[in-house]
């Protein structure tokens, strides 16, 4: 047996354990909490396109994220949490056994992923991106700057855990958007700002309790404000799904439906701080762009043509909207005295 082929034997064995997943574990050996020092992993080491990482300890400091990594999945449980301020933490779609961003998988502390710069790419298909995953889990993902793209699978947002996705800034691209799904206790997103959301189908409670007796916890999605810039193309709304429009700060943002997908099965909409109008016909568009839909199919939570709230009346006029529009004070003054049509409309 020749030495060259002695050397070339072992320069492929040890390329192909090289190869091979690990499983690292944040212990900030190194003392700074950067992602990219390879003492604060357990073994020492970079977590690659084919390992495992894991942050599991509370009691650690975040996870810091200010240059480009790319692991192939990164799994926060029990408290543990990631600080992402520059750089691009890349999600790969490698060879790994369990690829994806996953905040909130076991144990009863709450993790948590803020974004506030920089940029975090999920390029993984299947289990990319979820957000309280397991049961009994919390996970929280804060936007407040940079930009989250998950084009290649959808994102869960509540799957059997609470969760929460707060953002005030920042920019979110995705595929299909799950909130609320199976046996999760309470899923919610908070949009305001200048928060802006480019995605594809979004689910609000759909398929919430398949496999399980529904849960009558809400799932909720709160615009609030009038900068968020929120475009999908549909909306899908299951019994337990609440859409919130809070016109805090002096006005109503719009959700920019793009194409045909509208449904509501018994969803609500909810309306807080509505501004006053200036005059009759004033309106305000909550919905707009949603194709050849009528009014009778996008009663929220049955209530029709002109069911008024406070100084408005809703208005399905429009095919491709649902608007509100200001109403004759005498009008108003005797909606209000009967109570026709306050079943939705709600003061905080």
């Amino acid at each position: 047996m020749s030495v060259r082929w002695l050397a070339t034997l072992a320069l492929t064995l040890g390329t192909a354990a090289s190869s091979q997943a690990a499983l690292f574990f944040y212990d900030n050996g190194g003392g700074d909490a950067l992602f990219s020092n390879a003492a604060n992993w357990d073994p020492d080491g970079n977590p690659g396109p084919a390992d495992l990482a894991v942050a599991n300890n509370g009691s650690l400091p975040a996870i810091i994220v200010d240059s480009n990594v790319s692991p192939d999945s990164l799994r926060l449980s029990d408290g543990g949490k990631v600080s992402h301020t520059a750089g691009t933490l890349t999600i790969a779609n490698g060879t790994g056994p369990d690829a994806g961003l996953w905040v909130g998988e076991f144990g009863p502390g709450t993790s948590t992923y803020t974004l506030n710069g920089g940029t975090l790419q999920i390029d993984d298909p299947g289990d990319g991106f979820q957000v309280g995953r397991a049961g009994g889990s919390n996970g929280t993902f804060t936007l407040l700057s940079g930009t989250v793209n998950n084009t290649a699978g959808d994102t869960v947002i509540g799957l059997d855990g609470t969760a929460t996705w707060n953002q005030a800034g920042g920019t979110f691209n995705g595929a299909g958007v799950q909130i609320g799904l199976f046996a999760s206790p309470n899923s919610t997103v908070n949009l305001g700002g200048s928060a802006e959301w480019n995605v594809g189908l979004v689910l609000l409670a759909d398929g919430h309790g398949v496999f399980t007796p529904r849960n009558p916890a809400p799932v909720n999605l709160n615009l609030n404000g009038p900068n968020v810039s929120f475009s999908s193309v549909g909306l899908v709304m299951q019994d337990e799904g609440n859409l919130m429009f809070n016109g805090a700060g002096g006005g109503i943002s719009t959700v920019d439906i793009g194409g045909d997908q509208f449904l509501l099965n018994n969803g609500e909409l909810f309306l807080e701080n509505l501004p006053a109008p200036t005059g009759f016909g004033d309106s305000l568009v909550l919905i707009d762009n949603i194709g050849s839909y009528t009014g009778s199919d996008m009663q929220f939570d049955n209530a029709p043509q002109g069911t008024a709230f406070g100084d408005w009346t809703i208005d399905y006029s429009v095919a491709s909207q649902v608007r509100l529009v200001a109403i004759p004070e005498p009008t108003a003054m005797l909606l209000m005295i009967s109570g026709v049509g306050m079943i939705a409309a709600r003061r905080r």
